[in-house]
């Protein structure tokens, strides 16, 4: 009863509103008609199940257990049958010689992963044996909806045979069976909500002057829409580590970064506390991942080996600035999850003021539905939720790496280096030093370094040209380059104190599942990676999330380490990157020789050759999803520059309303895409059964169709 008062007031408020505070007959019409359809979708579209019997010549018909045929099912003493895995319990009923459509089971659930799958082999008027498998559904813990099986047989159905497909510590009861038995409508309040929001949205897109205006006009209502965007995400990105499962406060082990290097900088010294066994040391080749399995010889994964120690390739400015600090005050060593959760938010927050910084210097006449829509899409594409659907050690690195390179990009960019305005000398020093800590997190990083350099240079013309005193110059270049030396110069003497040289990180001496020490360059195997990240395209299925993808490997004849499958190519997940290829175009449109030169140096070193080199790069490392965020935002920030570019040089009216649409659409399959990825991902990832049962839940509710 609670669902549907819920969602009369959620239909009826939009167009209440409407009429209350808007005197516009299209306003007033168009919520009518959002909240009408939505209605009809949430009646009918979302509740087929509860239709399924209408017209049909079914007879609600109770099955006792005692007329059944069982296997694997022990009868209890309340008249009920149960079943423990792993197994496959069957129940068949025989001679029904009647019209079935659904087939209710009073179950109840008990599985380590929340659900228990059930297939049904149906014989019915055309066919006198069983058709196997011709149904199925998934039983979930405490969720009675899901115990109606639907089916679609022809003519009087003859036996039915079930068959619960039980893993190790799942438990089933069985009550009793009806067949018939009409499926209730279930409304979702939820639901609906998110469908009157999406759209309220896309009227507002194309009527709210508010989001007509532009940025500069409405920068106040632009700063509010992005707060509030931003802390959607940071919410969302709570609940992504909260459905994995967040670390205890209190934790009295770590992995190899929250505990190993702390506890070898709390000893003074860089090789870790582990001491690897005589037996690995005395192998002939301990980089040999099938030699050491096959010696049976322990060893830490995933460590570096080097002159009979153990050290850790992973960078070390989280643990100087966070999981030392916190180990001295606090004697526990900090969680993981929470560690992923903190830098990514951050890293959120930047990214959102680093565009809203991008458009103030660049695009401030820009409508500030555009510069919404573009809010939206860097942030769902940025790749840093895939860190957030498995935050482990590896996603410490990646996270805090984003989050430095982020922030760095941000205080560079609000330094004045390029466009109006004097020099800002302090964020000069901040964005330097950021993006140096990056390199401390992560040594690909350092690529956008040496693009930051680019920036410094027309920053040293720019505040020679203001002829400042010497005095300031001085202050500029001790900025530019001071934190880009000392941090630097930390990482040069950490790498030689560990590997015996400035510039060796020591990834070679992994113990992992490939000898890095021997791995030989192939440009196949760089193909791989620039076509799964870039151009795979998306899996379209009618089953929920509705989207996947299927990773190619190219054939490559060779080994090549995937750690994932997640893979929709970058020019699916956001469209706009296609404006790189317009390039020529912005090209022309520009008079200033100068400004073109300048424009078409820094997005290329930013958006292609720093990307691109990135991407060439992680060949020997093999593919991973959560790599993406190395490259992703850098090239879509370029593709944007040229977009709002010809966007604003246009006078062709008919244009940028097309231009409007496909943003908008663009952002639209962003979000489909990004949502249906994380979702698969996340999915797989989380382990606490509650979670995995919400999960479940929503999973089965949004299988409408079925």
């Amino acid at each position: 009863m609670l669902s549907y008062i819920l969602l009369c007031i959620i239909i009826i408020l939009p167009p209440a509103l409407a009429f209350v505070f808007s005197k516009s007959k299209q306003t007033r019409l168009s919520f009518v008609c959002i909240s009408v359809l939505v209605l009809l979708a949430e009646l009918l579209l979302f509740n087929t199940g509860a239709w399924h019997l209408v017209g049909g010549n079914y007879e609600e018909k109770n099955i006792a257990l005692s007329q059944v045929e069982m296997q694997n099912f022990t009868l209890d003493e309340s008249g009920c049958i149960y079943a423990n895995g792993p197994c496959t319990a069957e129940v068949t009923v025989k001679n029904i010689n009647a019209p079935v459509g659904s087939i209710y089971m009073d179950a109840k659930v008990t599985a380590e992963d929340a659900k228990i799958p059930v297939y049904a082999d149906i014989s019915d008027g055309t066919n006198i044996q069983y058709r196997n498998d011709i149904a199925s559904t998934d039983l979930i813990t405490d969720y009675e909806q899901a115990n109606n099986l639907q089916i679609r047989m022809s003519g009087d159905v003859q036996n039915i045979r079930l068959q619960f497909r039980l893993d190790e510590g799942d438990t089933l009861t069985l009550g009793g069976l009806t067949l018939n038995k009409v499926k209730p409508l279930q409304p979702s309040p939820v639901r609906a909500l998110l469908l009157i929001a999406t759209g309220a949205f896309a009227f507002a897109f194309f009527r709210a002057r508010v989001l007509q205006d532009s940025f500069e006009k409405r920068k106040k209502e632009n700063y509010i829409f992005a707060a509030f965007a931003t802390s959607v995400f940071a919410c969302i990105a709570l609940f992504m580590v909260t459905a994995y499962g967040f670390g205890a406060w209190k934790s009295e082990t770590g992995n190899q970064i929250t505990q190993s290097i702390v506890d070898a900088f709390r000893a003074g010294q860089v090789e870790l506390l582990q001491k690897p066994g005589e037996d690995l040391l005395a192998m002939e080749n301990p980089y040999d991942w099938s030699a050491r399995r096959e010696a049976g010889i322990y060893y830490l994964w995933d460590h570096c080996l080097y002159d009979g120690n153990y050290y850790s390739y992973y960078g070390i400015a989280p643990v100087l600035l966070l999981f030392l600090p916190y180990n001295l005050l606090t004697g526990y060593y900090f969680p993981t999850p929470q560690a992923v959760l903190l830098f990514s938010v951050v890293g959120i927050v930047f990214l959102t003021l680093l565009w809203l910084e991008f458009i103030k210097k660049f695009f401030p006449q820009l409508p500030s539905k555009l510069v919404l829509l573009g809010l939206l899409s860097v942030q769902i594409t940025s790749g840093v939720w895939f860190c957030l659907c498995s935050p482990l050690f590896y996603e410490i690195a990646q996270s805090s790496a984003f989050m430095f390179v982020v922030m760095g990009a941000y205080f560079l960019l609000k330094a004045n280096i390029i466009g109006d305005g004097k020099v800002r000398i302090p964020f000069v020093g901040a964005g330097t030093a950021f993006l140096a800590l990056a390199v401390l997190c992560r040594p690909t990083t350092a690529v956008y370094c040496a693009v930051s350099l680019l920036f410094l240079f027309f920053g040293f013309r720019k505040i020679r040209k203001e002829q400042a005193g010497k005095k300031r110059l001085v202050l500029y270049l001790a900025n530019a380059t001071v934190f880009f030396a000392l941090i630097g110069g930390v990482q040069m003497i950490y790498n030689f104190l560990r590997f015996d040289s400035f510039f060796d990180f020591g990834i070679q001496y992994s113990l992992t599942i490939n000898d890095f020490t021997r791995a030989q360059y192939h440009t196949r195997f760089v193909s791989i990676g620039l076509y799964n990240y870039l151009l795979n395209p998306p899996v379209v299925s009618p089953e929920f999330p509705y989207i996947s993808s299927e990773f190619q490997s190219l054939h490559p004849n060779g080994y090549y380490f995937i750690a994932n499958k997640y893979c929709v190519g970058l020019i699916y997940r956001a469209l706009p990157v296609l404006a790189l290829l317009l390039s020529g175009s912005a090209w022309k449109k520009c008079a200033d020789k100068g400004q073109k030169r300048t424009a078409a140096l820094l997005i290329g070193a930013l958006s292609i050759a720093a990307p691109f080199a990135i991407l060439f790069s992680i060949w020997e490392s093999g593919y991973g999803a959560r790599y993406c965020m190395d490259f992703t935002w850098e090239i879509l920030f370029g593709a944007f520059f040229v977009a709002f570019y010809l966007y604003t040089n246009s006078n062709n009216t008919a244009l940028k309303k097309w231009a409007d649409k496909i943003l908008l659409f663009a952002t639209a399959c962003s979000l489909l895409i990004t949502f249906a990825e994380n979702w698969a991902f996340l999915w797989a990832s989380i382990k606490d059964v509650g979670t995995i049962r919400i999960f479940a839940i929503i999973e089965h509710a949004m299988n409408f169709w079925m």
